[in-house]
């Protein structure tokens, strides 16, 4: 397993708490000929060359998790969700909090809500737990990540897979004619906010949104002509269609019912050129999401041929 996408799948990033994940990237990214820097929303944004056009990369790098609520007092731990979390998906998992806290999810019910579940952690007073988080703490479902064939599996793969490919690009750019600001946004869970506050910082001529889509894995990165937010403009289009073509990257098309950060970054500063390249993904939205390393490799390939 490669050791970069390990340390970002298994790094904390819940949304509006995104500093583990923060710290891998600017690690794997420090010896790297770029300026870094962080705005007042918690986007971390990289910026390489110079030029009249500016073009701006964007993915999130947060995922769902879980917020404390109440705690009881005989200790369990209440809690609400952070994003979009699946109250079936998480029964019996582990929950993990920014201080390396673990706790049991739990639940006397078949079928349960959100509030009908709770996290043990061995403790059996409200006073114990007081002691090591409070209401307000955040934490993040266990995750993991390995290789299955020629496919990765793992946590939060949406959208985590796509600041791997960002920084790959990064790393192996060696020159460009425009200014490229390669944004690894927070909160993109909890609808773009992120993204959308980075493009009113940065004003992009263009904006390109990487995200994921359920597509045949092995099929290569998908142009989304449009989603439930954004028809793409043909000026990106025909900018990804031609980058592909120079390259001999083969790419599809795909309509999707999903939304990304494209939606609310279009709208800002009186209007961005945006469009979206969606990853295929399978399983998508679950503890184990799976896709091709033939298609990250590609889309590797298809970030520096844009740029």
């Amino acid at each position: 397993m490669d050791i970069l996408l390990e340390k970002l799948v298994c790094a904390f990033k819940v949304s509006g708490h995104e500093h583990g994940v923060k710290e891998v990237i600017k690690e794997e990214l420090r010896n790297i000929d770029c300026e870094i820097k962080e705005d007042k929303l918690g986007n971390l944004i990289v910026k390489i060359g110079d030029g009249e056009e500016k073009m701006m990369f964007s993915s999130h790098m947060d995922e769902v998790g879980l917020m404390v609520t109440y705690i009881e007092k005989d200790g369990r731990v209440r809690f609400t969700n952070v994003g979009d979390v699946n109250p079936s998906t998480i029964i019996d998992k582990v929950a993990i909090f920014s201080d390396g806290t673990l706790g049991r999810i739990s639940t006397s019910k078949e079928k349960p809500e959100i509030e009908d579940m709770y996290i043990e952690l061995g403790l059996e007073t409200r006073e114990e737990v007081l002691e090591i988080i409070e209401e307000g703490d955040v934490a993040k479902i266990e995750s993991e990540v390995f290789n299955l064939g020629e496919n990765i599996v793992g946590a939060s793969l949406n959208n985590i897979i796509n600041c791997y490919a960002l920084i790959k690009a990064i790393k192996d750019i060696k020159e460009t004619s425009k200014e490229c600001y390669f944004v690894f946004s927070s909160q993109g869970k909890l609808e773009g906010r992120g993204g959308r506050a980075a493009a009113n910082n940065i004003e992009p001529d263009y904006a390109i949104v990487l995200g994921t889509e359920e597509l045949e894995l092995g099929s290569g990165p998908s142009i989304v002509v449009k989603d439930k937010n954004l028809i793409m403009c043909h000026e990106v289009k025909e900018l990804i269609e031609n980058a592909s073509d120079d390259a001999d990257i083969e790419i599809q098309y795909t309509v999707s019912k999903n939304g990304t950060e494209g939606g609310p970054i279009h709208k800002e500063v009186g209007g961005i050129k945006t469009g979206v390249i969606a990853l295929p993904i399978k399983y998508k939205n679950t503890l184990l999401e799976m896709v091709s390393s033939k298609d990250l490799d590609t889309m590797v390939e298809l970030i520096k041929a844009i740029v």
